[in-house]
Order: structure tokens, then C-alpha cells, then sequence
């Protein structure tokens, strides 16, 4: 009775594959650029705010032991001291209230975007459904069709709510990082670049393992899905063959198999992200 699900395997053309995604988007290009400019904004004014840290803290020490060398008094030295501090702080406080509120903004434009996106996607997905011959439903699972209108489509709107944003994110930081550094100390830069060819190297290996154990579990979840999806259909036809106590076993073999492939998916997500942070 239970009919086995198949995986997909990535995209032969990644390129078409976004471009395609791209095409569900084409509608809200306005509200995308703008997002993107206030995610981009956003980082801007994080590593700024980061970088005033340093003459900040520079010239507080400066003039501790400038006024401290000219004898001048406690309460004249804070003053003193302090005028110059709460210029900066003034700076630095304007910088990251405006940086969090394009990080809102941005990430609200997205998440808008992103269900209407999926929104289109999905009823097209029901659409195509519709005229699809028998033939496709004896060869695939109610629980895989299932897991398509679910699972699939939690992933592809979180890919568009979080994804995009992480990936412009981490671009600009990484960059802007980059530069921050070559201007305060090349020294430093070049021994942080030989050890981000370490870290790629091992972020490649894991990521490898990652994909593919997340296939599994995406596999794993649709034959679970599509066995529990035929049984309830099928529980008169169990209950006449006493077939339960088989039903029973297999499902404890599927549900077993979804453990092992999740818990697998997980660690090596587990271990990606410090490598990466």
C-alpha cells in the first residue's frame, strides 16, 4: 500500500532557478530595491557605529591624560572629558537608530513581499494540481503532495524573508569589515584572510554534508507524511486485513528514519553556524 516518495535534487541551473523566482517577484520590483537599499543602510550604519568605538575610546584616554598632566582639577577634567565624549555618543546613537530603523523597515517590505510572493506561487501550485492526470496521483503520496503546499513553501518563504537580508547583510558587514581593517592594521588583515581560507575550506566540507542530510530529511518527512496520509484513508481496509500490528512496525521504521536524518541535518546546522559566526 505504501508508495515510496522520491527526492529532488537541486537545481541543474541555479541561475534560471532564480531567475524564475525572480519572475513571482517581478511585481513588487520597487518594494524590493527599496528593501534591499535599507538592508544595506542598515549595515552601513552598524559598521560605522562599530568604528567610532575606536577614536572614542582613544580620545577619552587621551585627554584623561592630557588634563591629568596639565593639573587641573576633578571637576574641570569631567567637563572637559565629557564634552567630547557626549559629541561622539550623540553621533553613534543617531547612527544606530537609524540603522534599526531600516533593519524594520527593510525586513517588513521583505516579509510583505515574500507572502505575496508565496501566495502566487502556491495558488499556482493548486492550479497546476488541477489538471494533472490519475496517473500522477497512483504514483505519488497524498503526504508528499502535502508536504509540497507545507514544507516546501515554509522553506521558500523563509527563504525570501531571511535569506536575502542575511545574505546582503553579511555581504556589506563582510566588506565594510574588510576595509575597517586594512586602514587600522594591514598586519592583522592578513593573517584574518589565511585563516578565512580555513574557515571556507571547512564551511565547504560541512555545508556538503549539511545539503545533503536536509535532502534526507525532506525525503524522510514526505514518505512519513505520505504513509500516515494513506492509512487514515485506508483504516477500514487495515482493520478488515488486521494489518496493524505491519502498519505499526513500518511506521516506527519511517519515524525512526526521519529521527536519524533530522537529528544529522541538525548537527552539521549546529556545527555550520559558529564556523560561520
Amino acid at each position: 500500500m505504501h508508495r515510496k516518495t522520491h527526492v529532488e535534487n537541486k537545481p541543474k541551473n541555479a541561475m534560471k532557478t532564480l531567475a524564475r523566482m525572480y519572475k513571482y517577484m517581478s511585481g513588487h520590483t520597487i518594494g524590493l530595491v527599496f528593501a534591499i537599499i535599507l538592508i544595506i543602510f542598515s549595515s552601513l550604519a552598524g559598521i560605522i557605529g562599530t568604528s567610532l568605538l575606536r577614536p572614542l575610546i582613544n580620545n577619552l584616554m587621551n585627554n584623561i591624560k592630557l588634563l591629568m598632566d596639565a593639573g587641573h582639577d576633578a571637576n574641570t577634567a569631567k567637563e572637559i572629558i565629557m564634552s567630547g565624549v557626549f559629541d561622539t555618543l550623540v553621533i553613534m546613537i543617531v547612527v544606530y537608530v537609524l540603522g534599526a530603523l531600516s533593519t524594520y523597515f527593510g525586513n517588513r517590505l521583505l516579509l510583505i513581499i515574500s507572502q505575496k510572493t508565496t501566495n502566487r506561487i502556491r495558488k499556482e501550485l493548486f492550479d497546476h494540481l488541477q489538471s494533472l492526470p490519475v496517473g500522477f496521483f497512483d504514483r505519488n503520496t497524498h503526504g508528499e503532495l502535502m508536504s509540497r503546499f507545507t514544507n516546501d513553501m515554509e522553506h521558500i518563504t523563509m527563504a525570501l524573508e531571511q535569506s536575502l537580508s542575511q545574505t546582503i547583510t553579511s555581504a556589506i558587514t563582510i566588506v565594510g569589515t574588510f576595509i575597517m581593517m586594512v586602514y587600522y592594521s594591514p598586519f592583522l588583515t592578513i593573517f584574518v584572510i589565511l585563516m578565512l581560507f580555513v574557515m571556507l575550506r571547512v564551511v565547504k566540507i560541512v555545508g556538503k554534508k549539511s545539503a545533503v542530510n536536509f535532502r534526507n530529511q525532506q525525503k524522510s518527512l514526505g514518505e512519513l507524511n505520505g504513509f500516515i496520509e494513506e492509512m487514515m484513508e485506508g483504516q477500514k481496509v487495515v482493520k478488515i486485513f488486521n494489518h496493524e500490528e505491519k502498519n505499526q512496525s513500518e511506521f516506527e521504521a519511517l519515524n525512526e528514519e526521519l529521527r536519524k536524518a533530522s537529528t544529522d541535518a541538525q548537527t552539521y546546522a549546529g556545527i555550520l553556524m559558529p564556523i560561520m559566526g
